[in-house]
């Protein structure tokens, strides 16, 4: 417990005793000074429970009581002495607060024991008054943390909301479409956002590239040389760039989601400018990781489909000739019929620029993947050669898969395997797809037939346009 302290100042020797006795009941330390100079240090220097002060020493020279800090402040409990005698005088301590005065004489010892006992149930309401403003002002300040909080939650509950209705939508495209053509057909038809693009590592791990501008609300940005091969994917230094190039094609109030997958680092990094305080209110760390689950989901699939190449869906040329001769030979030549996608388009670019190189077996293994598995329909592929795929169709299912191989060659990200692919964005890549007899000479003769293919131009204005972005970003000059 915390000892009471009690300063006394005062020149009347024998009321002194009778003031130090009553003290000595109340308090563990009692001080007696006698000159002002002493106790005006002492009343400085120390905390007092109550100080008794003789009305004729209020002061001396220039040293003032009233003017003391302490005083001024009304920071200590005050208590005066007088007698008969200095009466008079008491009119001098009329401008202080203080806790009364006590008269010299018989009765000074009960009148003194009586200002204790009033002091001392002041002091102890004063502190009582404290603890409370204290736990007042804790009750406040946790009220105000829980409102904060409170707030916090319905705002991630309103983000929460958007997500789940995004991440419904991916659920149910997840199935029909590759990783980054879901994202790019899922964030057009998302309301919140107002801008989006993407960077993905390329097959050679030494850029970053992005599509095609093929949505309103999708913007290309200019591919990203590394300088050096990045085999856990995009790194930190390349995130950075990046964001830079990011910023400026789409503006400074956007999100980055890094998306995981084969590597220690992001595969693929996605920017995002949503509608109003979104971006507040959104969990991203959320969103990163069930964005990433869909694409290890995406590319599991594809693992998948590597492997059911070996159970025959994919036929070279022998086994595919093979199995016409033999239906042909069974006379169910009605039974199945064969569609033909020409690929020489994509061949002829790449002999008419020697300089341009593709990823061809990352691209066999997606454009395999996809007519495998994102259709959901019965048919064998078979390749004649680099530039010749072939479907063998059911004749009940032929409509459904005609049109939707049509649909997939067209929509199909062919930029994505050109390592520097830049000189193809503003180029479209139509590859033909026709229904031919069942049968290996017609077959043969189809594929003695050429498609014309206009050469690629080396550089167009599309391409001057991004090389002025990114020289602006990178280099700091346009």
């Amino acid at each position: 417990m915390t000892e009471k302290k009690s300063l006394v100042f005062m020149d009347d020797l024998s009321d002194e005793k009778i003031i130090e006795q009553e003290l000595k009941k109340h308090f563990s330390v009692i001080k007696l000074v006698k000159d002002f100079q002493t106790f005006w240090y002492d009343f400085m220097n120390e905390e007092w429970n109550l100080v008794i002060v003789d009305v004729k020493n209020m002061g001396q020279q220039q040293l003032v009581l009233k003017n003391h800090p302490k005083v001024r402040e009304e920071l200590q409990p005050l208590l005066f002495y007088f007698n008969e005698r200095t009466i008079p005088l008491l009119s001098s301590t009329y401008p202080i607060l203080n806790y009364g005065s006590i008269k010299g004489g018989e009765e000074l010892s009960l009148q003194l024991r009586g200002q204790i006992a009033r002091i001392f149930k002041i002091e102890e309401i004063k502190k009582s008054h404290k603890d409370i403003q204290f736990e007042l002002s804790r009750m406040q300040s946790r009220a105000v943390k829980l409102h904060e909080t409170h707030q916090k939650l319905l705002i991630r509950n309103e983000g929460q909301a958007c997500l789940k209705g995004l991440f419904k939508e991916l659920n149910e495209k997840a199935a029909k479409l590759n990783f980054t053509d879901l994202i790019t057909q899922v964030f057009s038809s998302w309301d919140k956002v107002k801008r989006f693009s993407f960077f993905e590592i390329d097959a050679s791990l030494t850029k970053l590239i992005s599509p095609p501008e093929v949505k309103d609300k999708f913007k290309t940005l200019p591919s990203l040389w590394l300088g050096q091969a990045s085999s856990q994917g995009i790194e930190f230094f390349a995130q950075n760039m990046g964001m830079q190039v990011a910023s400026d094609v789409l503006g400074i109030e956007l999100q980055c989601v890094r998306v995981f997958g084969k590597y220690q680092n992001p595969d693929i990094l996605i920017y995002l400018t949503l509608e109003g305080d979104l971006s507040e209110m959104i969990d991203w760390e959320l969103f990163e990781n069930t964005l990433s689950s869909f694409y290890r989901k995406y590319l599991l699939m594809k693992k998948q489909s590597v492997e059911s190449e070996k159970e025959g869906v994919v036929l070279n040329p022998w086994d595919l000739f093979d199995l016409i001769d033999r239906h042909a030979k069974n006379k169910n030549i009605n039974e199945l019929n064969i569609i033909d996608m020409n690929l020489e388009p994509l061949t002829e670019i790449l002999k008419s620029n020697p300089a341009i190189k593709f990823n061809w077996g990352s691209f066999f293994e997606d454009f395999t993947y996809g007519l495998t598995h994102l259709s959901k329909l019965n048919f064998k592929i078979g390749f004649t050669s680099i530039a010749r795929v072939s479907l063998i169709v059911e004749r009940k299912e032929l409509d459904l898969v005609f049109a939707f191989t049509q649909k997939y060659v067209r929509d199909f990200s062919y930029w994505r395997y050109f390592e520097n692919a830049d000189t193809l964005f503003s180029r479209l890549i139509s590859i033909p797809v026709k229904m031919i007899p069942f049968s290996t000479v017609a077959y043969l003769k189809e594929m003695e037939t050429a498609v014309k293919v206009e050469p690629v131009p080396v550089k167009d204005r599309f391409n001057d346009d991004f090389d002025r972005v990114f020289n602006k970003n990178i280099f700091g000059n346009a």
